[in-house]
This record gives C-alpha cells, sequence and structure tokens, in this order.
C-alpha cells in the first residue's frame, strides 16, 4: 500500500517537471508572425510615401529660360534656328533657350536636335563652320574647346565647365556659351540683346534696364560682352 503511493507522487512529480519544461520552449510561429507583420507594414509605408511623392506639385513641369552663344574664335554665332520639336527644349529667335520639364534638362538634349553640331571635350562643329580640334591655330594661337556658365544675368566671370554636354544642365536664368578659343582664355557672355531678352522673359520691368538694345554688340564684332552701359540687375530682384 505505502509503496504505491510513493509511485504516484512520484508520477505526478514527473509529470509536473515536464509541463514546467515544456512551458520554457520559445513559440516560434508567434515570433515569426510578429516579423511578417513588420515587415509588410514597412512595405506598405514605403509604398505609400513613393505614391504621394510621385503625385507631388514638384512633379509637374517647370519653365527655365537661359540666353545662349557660340563663341568661335571671338566670333559669336547667329542664334540656331529654331526647330519645332516635341522635346522639353526650344529655342527662340531671340537667342534663348526654354526648358519645359520636370526633370532636369541638359545641354546634350539640346544638341540632339540639331545633328550638324558636334561638342565633344575636344571637338567642336558648328552649322556652316568647319570643325575646330584642340590644338588647331586659333588665330594666331593654340585653340581649345570649353564651355562657360554664368548662373546669373548680372554674373560676371564664367565657370569653366567640363565639356561633357550629358552632364552640363540646363538652370533657370542662366548663361552658357560653347566656345573655341585660344587657351587661357575665357569665354564671352553671349550678346547683350540676348542677354536683355533674357532679363524681359524673366520678368524684369523696363525701368531696369535700357529699353533699347543698339548699343548690344554684333554678332561678328567678337567680343560678345554686354556693353558696359547697360546695368544688368541681379536676379535676386526679380519680382
Amino acid at each position: 500500500m505505502g509503496r504505491a503511493s510513493t509511485d504516484k507522487r512520484i508520477a505526478r512529480a514527473a509529470g509536473a517537471g515536464g509541463s514546467r519544461l515544456a512551458g520554457r520552449q520559445i513559440p516560434i510561429g508567434f515570433y515569426s508572425a510578429l516579423v511578417l507583420i513588420v515587415i509588410i507594414g514597412i512595405v506598405m509605408v514605403v509604398f505609400s510615401r513613393n505614391q504621394r511623392l510621385a503625385a507631388s506639385p514638384t512633379s509637374k513641369p517647370q519653365v527655365a529660360h537661359l540666353a545662349y552663344a557660340f563663341d568661335i574664335c571671338g566670333t559669336i554665332e547667329p542664334p540656331l534656328s529654331s526647330k519645332t520639336s516635341n522635346g522639353p527644349i526650344k529655342l527662340t529667335k531671340t537667342g534663348l533657350i526654354t526648358v519645359t520639364s520636370s526633370k532636369p534638362a541638359t545641354l546634350a538634349q539640346l544638341l540632339s536636335d540639331y545633328k550638324s553640331i558636334k561638342l565633344t571635350a575636344s571637338t567642336l562643329s558648328y552649322p556652316g563652320s568647319p570643325t575646330y580640334t584642340n590644338g588647331q591655330k586659333c588665330g594666331t594661337k593654340v585653340g581649345q574647346v570649353m564651355v562657360g556658365t554664368w548662373s546669373t544675368p548680372s554674373s560676371k566671370v564664367p565657370t569653366l565647365v567640363k565639356v561633357n554636354p550629358s552632364k552640363i544642365i540646363l538652370h533657370n536664368n542662366e548663361m552658357i556659351t560653347i566656345a573655341f578659343l585660344p587657351k587661357g582664355t575665357k569665354p564671352s557672355t553671349p550678346p547683350g540683346s540676348r542677354v536683355l531678352s533674357l532679363l524681359k522673359t524673366a520678368g524684369f520691368t523696363s525701368s531696369a534696364f535700357p529699353s533699347t538694345t543698339s548699343s548690344a554688340p554684333s554678332t561678328t564684332s567678337g567680343t560678345g560682352a554686354t556693353p558696359t552701359s547697360t546695368t544688368v540687375p541681379s536676379t535676386t530682384t526679380k519680382p
């Protein structure tokens, strides 16, 4: 009788010990479900953010205007002829570039409409002119291809950028000159008449600059400089 009672107590103790051990096992399924829920939540947040950015007003087309010139050995070439294009970049008869795009536009996109123009780090060709290559004489000096940009119409000193059309981004109210000039010289700004056209397009009133452009340099003068009598206001005064 005593033996049977002892065996029962041992059996119950063993059963209780097994139950406590089982309760300590890691619930893998529960934690896996939590991880899955977190991953799905992150994916939904990222997807929702991308949808909002796609519908954001910043994706609407923006309009930019630039003055441009081609300076070949000191001679400013006439404006390129305007062409009907479905692309974001168009040219005006007054020597301006107009860009309408929600994405940055490059100089390469502009030149793609003009197959007769070739622009690389070492070569420049313009319609009706011969091809110029680095090392070729420009007057009495050795010439090279270069591109100068001015961030505003009031900027005086150009920034020389690497001649890679696909990397040169066109910015609003900027001036840009593509040139073949003697080494050590800097490109001239676009002619004064084009600068004034850019200012008018940008919305400056006629009181901010002379109403006539008779003092603007000729496109064959070779200087391409803005007349000294023209006071070009800073773009920060734009209404």
